[in-house]
């Protein structure tokens, strides 16, 4: 592309939407050279002006809505400021409590769990589910009713007779 093409090129991208400047592919080399060199002469002020409580906060908010469109420019941006400010772990604890867990051994023991029963036969699930079920339900008699709604009959009660 010609210098005076690359010009209105850029041009016509600014007016398309005046809240975005266009850095073309091609000299983005050359513009983190020219900003290193205005960092290098004029480094308090860069300082000043980029660590601003406004500037801080709408990079912050513009991450957040990348993170929120699913961006993965913004979920990696994301995830090395958690680094660098030592708060990675925040979000492996966040994962591991999405998967339904509480802890990392409890997602390990469901991991397991899920690896045991892949090669299980399912009459052997079964049988597993309702030993579990009549154990809860005897430490927890309170989701018994819940419990039989969702099977959609009659959970027994220990020591009684059985149908």
């Amino acid at each position: 592309m010609a210098a005076g093409d690359r010009e209105g090129y850029l041009a016509r991208r600014r007016a398309q939407n005046r809240n975005t400047e266009v850095t073309p592919l091609g000299s983005r080399r050359e513009f983190t050279e020219r900003v290193r060199g205005l960092v290098a002469e004029s480094g308090d002020r860069v300082r000043e002006d980029f660590a601003a409580e406004d500037v801080v906060r709408d990079y912050c908010e513009a991450i957040r809505s990348g993170i929120k469109a699913r961006d993965r420019t913004a979920l990696n941006l994301y995830a090395q400021t958690m680094k660098l400010v030592g708060e990675e772990r925040r979000i492996t604890v966040e994962f591991i409590h999405s998967l339904g867990a509480s802890s990392e051994d409890e997602l390990r023991r469901m991991v397991e769990a899920v690896k045991a029963a892949e090669g299980a036969d399912v009459l052997d699930g079964v049988e597993r589910a309702a030993a579990y079920l009549e154990a809860a339900l005897q430490i927890h008699p309170e989701h018994r009713q819940a419990v039989v709604l969702r099977l959609g009959g009659v959970v027994p009660i220990p020591g009684s007779e059985r149908v």
